[in-house]
């Protein structure tokens, strides 16, 4: 994450995986006024998905069952 006001994005696609580590993450993307969407394994899970729900990502991209 460290460039990412030299390269101009709108936004981020984080893996679940990294989130689920480090959830000051989350903060550090969104402090950036970036936006954020998460995909993975993780993201398949009903407790992972709460918790990023409730720390505030954009979008979850997870398998429909």
């Amino acid at each position: 994450f460290n460039n990412i006001e030299c390269v101009f994005l709108t936004g981020v696609d984080v893996i679940s995986d990294l989130l689920v580590k480090d959830m000051s993450l989350i903060r550090y993307v969104k402090d950036a006024g970036l936006v954020l969407f998460v995909w993975g394994e993780g993201c398949n899970d009903k407790e992972t998905i709460l918790q990023l729900k409730e720390n505030q990502v954009d979008g979850i991209i997870y398998d429909r069952y």
